[in-house]
């Protein structure tokens, strides 16, 4: 009996603090592909443990995302990633000047991340929608497939 409440409660602790989704779409390619399962821990307060590399999901309007942390906050974004970011510079910070013949550099505000599809060439990403707020970021990628992680050129 006290074995069952034991597993018991620990599948509902479990179930609180993970969530499962679904990919949709082919912009995290080739980590993840459409109709993967992605296991995920609940982000619960603190978002100090998150890094540069988690594939997280975020909350974005009335949808759930999943992207990889590119940026944390008060990283700057030097020439030539800048240029990507052209037409959401607004919504970032100024960096200093730029280097003779480069575009400006950004600072990503505090409190927000950005956040990058694994398959740059069709995603949807802060490129689009400028930084997230961290407060978007509902939950960092627990189980992985085996597929290896993009390089994130800094």
């Amino acid at each position: 009996m006290a074995i069952r409440i034991t597993l018991l409660a620990s599948l509902i602790a479990l179930g609180m603090s993970a969530r499962v989704a679904i990919v949709r779409g082919d912009s995290m390619e080739p980590t993840y592909r459409d109709g993967g399962v992605v296991v995920a821990w609940r982000l619960h307060g603190s978002r100090d443990a998150l890094r540069a590399g988690d594939v997280v999901l975020v909350r974005l309007g009335h949808d759930t995302i999943i992207k990889r942390v590119a940026y944390m906050p008060g990283d700057t974004i030097r020439s030539p990633q800048a240029i990507a970011f052209a037409r959401v510079r607004d919504y970032f910070e100024p960096a200093g000047p730029p280097m003779p013949g480069a575009i400006e550099p950004l600072r990503v505000p505090d409190g927000t991340v950005v956040v990058l599809g694994d398959n740059r060439s069709i995603s949807e990403d802060s490129r689009l929608f400028g930084p997230v707020p961290l407060r978007d970021v509902v939950a960092r990628a627990i189980v992985t497939p085996e597929a290896p992680a993009p390089i994130l050129s800094r």
